[in-house]
């Protein structure tokens, strides 16, 4: 029987780089999984849609909230005025730092040296359970918003609902008057969400930025039953956050579309299936049918755990443009890998630190909605 030599500790920690070094993520993970098919970490957290910026302390847009107002008919001969009407607005978010890491022992790669396979099989193995603990916090810190004190909010991205802001009691009681008094309503109203007095940096309860305001609205019954009422309702949220479907098959399967969905729970799931059998031309038999899934318009509809896991909204319906709110990564610091080091506090494990640096951003919150059941206040 061969004997084979022993590794000094600094020897162990170098066969792990190279093993690491021959065997980079790709992006690939087998593991039992918390959330089937992650929704939002599939289609946000991918190229094409996530945003890579090269650099910069924080992140900073402009927005143009609405025209000058300076554009009037006028003669070659009148005096003309000049206004300085100010109509962009400045918004800011700061980088959020999310770190994961990987951690082997000493003795589990000497008892695995022998073979470049089984150590290969144990990197995987390692990366993939702390890359699905990081899935896990992406998909749902995604629906949420920053709690805790000052410091520890600081360290939390914003998510989904700190730009697509569900209606209040208030509001429901205002609009019910407005309706009642013959009047039409302004759906644009949700502007700071709970406990927030500015979103990304700006107070958009302020006239100045009434067109920064997310679309909401609350059904017509408590229990999540999706009436005529109810499909109304969705079918005016499309339309007033702009929403042009596709209106073929090949317009469906351009890939041009793909990027918006309505995310709600298991609950309404169910209700919104149940409407679909019952009267498909209800919510889009067109493409429903064809798709094999409930849609209205060409937008399908999603169980997102992560929304029901984290929401105390009831029976809450999400409009997601993936064009107007994304993450946006800091260039090289997504899922960026550190050399394998040695614990100083425990010298037989060898760890690997996995970085991410990235912020939910949204431009335009018009093309974002939601309905939600809320009493009136």
């Amino acid at each position: 029987m061969s004997v084979q030599p022993n590794f000094s500790t600094d020897q162990t920690l170098d066969l792990w780089k190279v093993t690491r070094s021959a065997n980079l993520w790709t992006n690939q993970m087998e593991i039992l999984r918390k959330y089937p098919r992650y929704p939002i970490c599939r289609n946000a957290f991918k190229k094409g849609v996530m945003e890579d910026v090269p650099s910069g302390t924080n992140l900073t847009w402009q927005i143009g909230l609405d025209d000058t107002g300076n554009a009037i008919f006028t003669t070659p001969y009148e005096s003309q005025s000049y206004d300085t009407t100010d109509t962009i607005g400045t918004f800011s978010a700061p980088w959020i730092l999310l770190r994961h890491h990987y951690q082997i022992t000493v003795d589990e790669i000497n008892r695995n040296r022998g073979s470049a396979l089984r150590l290969q099989n144990l990197m995987k193995s390692k990366r993939d359970e702390s890359a699905g603990g990081a899935f896990n916090k992406l998909e749902l810190q995604s629906w949420q918003l920053p709690t805790g004190s000052a410091e520890e909010q600081a360290k939390l991205p914003y998510g989904i609902p700190y730009s697509v802001v569900p209606i209040t009691g208030a509001q429901v009681t205002a609009n019910a008057a407005t309706i009642a008094a013959g009047g039409t309503v302004n759906y644009f109203q949700g502007a700071n969400a709970s406990g927030f007095s500015s979103c990304y940096g700006v107070d958009s309860s302020a006239v100045k930025y009434a067109r920064y305001r997310s679309y909401c609205d609350v059904w017509d019954v408590t229990d999540g039953t999706i009436t005529e009422t109810g499909v109304d309702k969705i079918l005016r949220l499309l339309r007033q956050i702009q929403w042009q479907g596709p209106i073929s098959k090949a317009e469906f399967e351009s890939g041009d579309f793909d990027k918006m969905a309505f995310h709600t729970t298991d609950a309404m799931m169910t209700q919104l299936e149940r409407k679909a059998r019952a009267n498909n031309d209800s919510l889009g038999s067109d493409l429903g049918k064809f798709a094999g899934q409930v849609n209205t318009k060409g937008v399908p509809y999603v169980w997102s755990p992560g929304l029901e896991a984290t929401s105390s909204a009831t029976n809450p319906l999400v409009a997601v443009n993936l064009d107007a709110i994304k993450p946006v990564t800091l260039s090289g610091e997504f899922f960026t890998e550190d050399e394998p080091i040695k614990l100083q506090e425990k010298p037989r494990v060898i760890a690997t630190n996995i970085w991410s640096s990235y912020q939910w951003i949204c431009r335009n919150r018009r093309y974002l909605g939601r309905i939600d059941y809320v009493a009136a206040a």
